[in-house]
């Protein structure tokens, strides 16, 4: 495969997985300017473009850049994990649930070496028990 066949085809590629992202993206704020009862004219006025403008952007006619989603985003006071539906409890969840694994992890090795500790303890006293016995036996018998 030539290098250009493998750039269309990675761009494809991307194109198709994340073109259903932006569309997400472009319904939160759709669905958001909305809810706060903010028309197409003062988002454009906001923005300062025309109307037709910021209507191709909602539909995906023109690209919107990094700038102009920060923009709409303030203007809809939305934070960023609002506008690309990063839910922060998730990931706080997973890091909390890895930090447990580790510990539980962490907590069954030191409770396993607490446990060969212990029953070396015990064998070492049955040891010393044994030779004690032994000694009392001799002194016994040289009494």
């Amino acid at each position: 495969m030539s290098v250009l066949i493998k750039i269309i085809y990675y761009q494809g590629k991307f194109q198709k997985n994340h073109i259903h992202q932006v569309k997400s993206v472009l319904r939160r704020i759709r669905e958001s300017r909305k809810i706060k009862g903010y028309s197409h004219e003062y988002m454009s006025i906001m923005l300062d473009i025309s109307p037709s403008s910021y209507n191709k952007l909602e539909r995906s006619e023109t690209t919107l850049s990094l700038e102009r989603l920060l923009i709409i985003a303030d203007i809809l006071e939305l934070s960023i994990t609002e506008v690309f539906d990063i839910k922060t409890n998730d990931i706080f969840y997973q890091d909390l649930n890895k930090k447990i694994e580790t510990l539980h992890q962490d907590h069954k090795e030191k409770t396993e070496k607490i446990v060969q500790l212990y029953e070396q303890l015990l064998k070492e006293k049955d040891d010393t028990i044994k030779v004690l016995n032994k000694l009392i036996s001799l002194l016994k018998k040289i009494n």
